[in-house]
């Protein structure tokens, strides 16, 4: 059920005195509905509220992303008959799942393949396609904007910028990278991101037939590395339907390493149309199809933005949230938020035999990082709720979170090195995944979840 108002109350169950307390979820994003779909398919009830007034605002930023090791882990949180229907939430609903597929990685001053990366079981969803269908059957409030959080002895309130408040038994952040719920817990100068020093121009586009189909000729998805330090993806976000390409949403950027905060405010003050002169004039430098794809795009277009990189690790101890006696935790980007340049092949833990292609930690570029462990985050929240085993919810999520942190942690270390990596060609091009081809790193044994 979809309440468009938000009228939410303060009794204990929020609509029937004798009903357990749901489990409250803040952020109706990719993370947040995947649990709450995982948890009411066990179930617990749920309620979601999104500080958007609507599903679709206009103006919302839209991007695919890719779950490839996480996706046996959705299909454990969606009910059957939603992951039947799966393939509707694709880019292009009409593409198959590959078991394996390859992203080539390219020279973007000489076309030169440099090599693959290999992608396993790659499901790629547009946003969203896959909110609205894992939203289905679902309560979600919208409208509701949190203001701060209060505790009593087995159950926690949220108090909302409207007036409104609801009481659950355990309170979930999956509000995004600039969480409210993380701030919170730790107050704005613990919880604020930590910066790092690359920014990129993203544009989304449609193209006139013609143009579509020859870009199409192209992989779905690549990236250009150019000797310079900056690199420019380009693959397709939305396919709708095969038979007509002037449909089709591209999505590409140019990424550069920046000298200092200055030259990042300088972007984020400029128009969108100086913004998309400015990619142009970097890509001009690239080969084909980067740039045709940003020489084509109109002058008028309005979906250009800038973004600078940001991560936030929640290993350090300073960083760890008093959880309140397993009354309120995080999962996905408000636990641990990290760059977009990452891979999303196949996790460590995955039990990957000598015929399947190992997650490569050095090197990737498939959107999907974050989302796989965010799905990560649910499944394992998910399991624990629903067989805690004699174990108090304080315990229980004291276990999420030790995992939680041993494991995301590690991958928004990785990121930022793998980020780093990428914008300087001195160092990418004395990487072992270059020069050795797909020699199979070592398997690192993962945490379990611990049991307290």
């Amino acid at each position: 059920m979809v309440n468009p108002a938000g009228v939410a109350n303060t009794d204990r169950s929020a609509g029937n005195n004798n009903a357990p307390l749901p489990v409250l979820i803040v952020g109706a994003g990719s993370a947040g509905l995947s649990l709450a779909q995982g948890l009411e398919k066990n179930g617990i009830r749920t309620m979601v509220f999104e500080k958007e007034a609507c599903d679709a605002p206009p103006g919302r930023r839209t991007w695919a992303f890719v779950a490839a090791w996480s996706a046996p882990i959705l299909q454990t949180l969606l009910p059957a008959h939603l992951w039947d229907r799966i393939h509707t939430a694709f880019s292009d609903p009409s593409m198959p799942v590959k078991p394996l597929d390859y992203i080539p990685l390219t020279n973007g001053a000489t076309g030169e393949r440099l090599t693959e990366v290999p992608l396993s079981n790659g499901h790629r969803f547009f946003r969203p396609r896959f909110r609205q269908l894992v939203s289905e059957g679902l309560d979600i409030r919208f409208g509701k904007e949190l203001e701060s959080l209060s505790y009593r002895d087995q159950s926690v309130e949220a108090h909302f910028a409207d007036g409104s408040s609801v009481v659950g038994r355990l309170l979930v952040g999956a509000d995004g990278s600039r969480s409210r719920v993380r701030k919170q817990l730790l107050g704005p100068d613990l919880a604020e991101l930590d910066r790092l020093p690359f920014g990129s121009i993203f544009v989304n586009v449609k193209y006139p037939r013609e143009q579509a189909l020859l870009l199409r000729k192209h992989p779905l998805f690549s990236a250009m590395l150019h000797p310079n330090g900056s690199i420019a993806p380009f693959f397709i976000i939305d396919a709708p339907d095969p038979d007509h390409p002037e449909d089709w949403t591209f999505m590409m950027y140019i990424s550069w390493a920046m000298r200092d905060d200055g030259e990042a405010a300088a972007y984020q003050g400029m128009s969108k149309r100086d913004l998309l002169r400015t990619a142009k004039e970097l890509s001009s430098v690239f080969c084909e199809p980067v740039r045709s794809a940003f020489a084509w795009v109109p002058d008028d277009a309005n979906d250009v933005y800038f973004s600078t990189m940001a991560q936030w690790d929640p290993r350090p101890p300073h960083r760890s949230w008093n959880n309140h006696g397993g009354l309120v935790t995080l999962i996905g980007d408000a636990a641990h938020p990290m760059t977009h340049r990452k891979d999303a092949s196949p996790r460590k833990e995955d039990k990957v035999s000598s015929e399947k292609t190992d997650r490569w930690p050095t090197l990737g570029l498939t959107s999907g990082a974050g989302l796989n462990h965010a799905i990560d985050d649910a499944g394992n929240l998910t399991r624990l709720l629903s067989a805690p085993e004699g174990r108090s919810q304080g315990q229980l999520i004291d276990s999420y979170e030790l995992e939680m942190r041993a494991r995301a942690g590690k991958e928004v270390e990785l990121s930022e090195l793998n980020t780093r990596m990428l914008h300087d060609w001195s160092q990418l091009i004395k990487s072992p995944f270059l020069t050795n081809g797909f020699a199979k790193p070592k398997a690192v044994a993962a945490a379990p979840l611990a049991r307290i």
